[in-house]
């Protein structure tokens, strides 16, 4: 198995809010990314704490994962709890405000036998297999257009926006695969606003998960119109090979091609990729 990550500054951006990290911890290979809010002071300094407390929990709950009678939930509301705390601790030395952690945190875990993806906010979640397939997941807030985080207070966002009591947040759902220009085939998926989206499953031999912040749907042609994600995403998967830095060199030769087509992103980008 690798594991690799990499995060780049927007051009709209000042300050890259997006953090990435990836690595692994015995037989646990894992990826976490996280965008802070652009409207939240230090939400880059707290994104990094995300990470790394989240870090310090997957190893601290090694076990857990190669447990069979520990469901993924369990696991997902666990870490959240732990999560929330340690980092709010953390936060405090500085001294930075909470709010500097309002910022999305996806995170995916790899045991030589199954794969663990957890998100809360929003994102892109990809996972590859031997049949060539590349199942998409992208997650957003189509009535709010701002995420719930990990250390959002739901009554006050509920309150701010003034929604009802049951509201949801869209997951677009489409297979790459089967993809043709102007013609994606997805399938549209409503889920409960305080829900992460957590999902476990086997691993297969040529596996591949892959997260991404809300960066990479947020890329731009030379006129400044939309470009759809389903065209960048098999030039962020175009691995030569799974050796060392293999994401970070992708997104460099990547950079050099969209730059003769005069293709931008806007947003911070944080990516990371696990692959057996």
């Amino acid at each position: 198995m690798n594991a690799d990550s990499y995060f780049e500054i927007g051009s709209s951006h000042l300050i890259c809010q997006d953090y990435a990290l990836s690595g692994n911890y015995k037989d646990l290979w894992y990826g976490i990314v996280s965008d802070g809010c652009s409207s939240a002071e230090y939400s880059e300094i707290g994104a990094q704490i995300l990470c790394h407390v989240t870090k310090n929990f997957l190893q601290l709950y090694y076990d857990l994962f190669f447990n069979d009678t520990i469901t993924a939930d369990y696991i997902a509301g666990l870490l959240a709890n732990s999560i929330r705390a340690k980092a709010d601790e953390v936060r405090k030395v500085y001294p930075i405000s909470r709010d500097a952690l309002q910022a999305t945190l996806l995170l995916a875990v790899m045991t030589p036998t199954k794969v663990f993806i957890i998100a809360w906010g929003d994102g892109v979640i990809v996972v590859s297999g031997t049949s060539g397939s590349v199942f998409v997941k992208e997650i957003d807030y189509p009535e709010t257009n701002a995420p719930v985080y990990l250390m959002t207070d739901l009554d006050a966002y509920k309150k701010k926006f003034d929604l009802p009591e049951q509201q949801i947040k869209r997951i677009r759902n489409y297979n790459l695969w089967n993809h043709t220009e102007g013609a994606k085939q997805e399938i549209l998926e409503n889920v409960k606003l305080e829900d992460p989206f957590v999902t476990s499953f086997p691993i297969i031999q040529g596996s591949l998960v892959f997260l991404s912040t809300d960066g990479l749907t947020q890329y731009q042609d030379q006129n400044k119109k939309p470009v759809d994600s389903s065209l960048i995403i098999p030039s962020v998967l175009d691995y030569p090979n799974y050796n060392g830095q293999f994401v970070k060199r992708t997104m460099n030769f990547m950079k050099r091609d969209l730059a003769r087509k005069n293709w931008s992103h806007a947003d911070d980008i944080g990516i990371a990729t696990i692959v057996v």
